[in-house]
């Protein structure tokens, strides 16, 4: 998901925030479920877009191999672009 013109904490809460109600809508269906997600903001962590997302998918795939779910990873730093 995109957020246009929101911080990285913005973007934390609003993923905290459909984590819970995921988390909520799961346990009350008797269902184990969870969602994952990588977090990142431009140009901190990558300058264009294709950059960016290669940053956010491996924040992605931290998070989904290091946890059993539900949890968010934050990018690190891309380097800069030739």
């Amino acid at each position: 998901m995109l957020l246009e013109d929101a911080s990285l904490s913005h973007a934390d809460a609003v993923a905290r925030r459909i984590q819970a109600q995921v988390d909520d809508w799961a346990h009350g269906n008797g269902m184990d479920f969870s969602v994952s997600f990588g977090l990142g903001e431009a140009p901190t962590h990558g300058d264009s877009l294709a950059s960016l997302l290669e940053q956010l998918d491996r924040a992605l795939y931290h998070s989904k191999t290091k946890h059993s779910g539900g949890e968010l990873a934050h990018a690190q730093c891309a380097p800069p672009s030739s």
